[in-house]
């Protein structure tokens, strides 16, 4: 009898290293099946971002959007993108790529900036992990609110996906 090395993937929570453990499978072939079947199945939460748009075609008259996962979480490691609890938190019904407490299902969030100067004067956004705010001012973004540790301000604005959007002086 002969083997073969096969590669496959599992559902891993980016806050806790939990692995999903499916009903029937508990790893796929494909990374993106892995991911489904633990947002489909197992109450678990993916945040995407829109990597391209591909424009319409003959064969697809509509549009394309190119999604990739920015976060991956366990039920455990949810918490309300407005205010930080981890109580009785599930998916936004009016944004589906954020996370809300009963207290804020009705909240609004912004749409994304494609650069930073796309940020308005007055906006700024604040990390899950830490209480540091940034604020964006007529001489760019000014750290407020600084909370414990190191905490450098994002590369770009796909270092950010995680973070919740806060109009200034908005309080956790």
């Amino acid at each position: 009898m002969s083997t073969k090395e096969v590669i496959y993937h599992q559902a891993q929570c980016d806050k806790c290293q939990e692995i999903y453990e499916g009903d029937e499978y508990t790893a796929w072939g494909d990374p993106g099946m892995a991911v489904e079947d633990a947002t489909n199945n197992g109450e678990w939460f993916e945040r995407t971002r829109i990597v391209r748009i591909e424009p319409p075609t003959e064969d697809n008259p509509h549009e394309r959007r190119v999604y990739e996962t920015v976060e991956l979480l366990c039920r455990h490691c949810q918490t309300c993108d407005v205010c930080g609890t981890d109580l009785f938190v599930t998916r936004s019904e009016i944004d589906d790529n954020h996370l809300v407490c009963v207290n804020h299902e009705e909240h609004e969030f912004p749409e994304a900036w494609a650069t930073w100067e796309d940020v308005p004067l007055g906006i700024g956004f604040r990390g899950h992990d830490h209480p540091t705010t940034w604020l964006r001012d007529a001489d760019g973004f000014t750290m407020k609110d600084h909370g414990p540790g190191n905490v450098s301000f994002p590369a770009d604005l796909n270092d950010i996906a995680p973070f919740v959007r806060a109009e200034a002086g908005d309080q956790a």
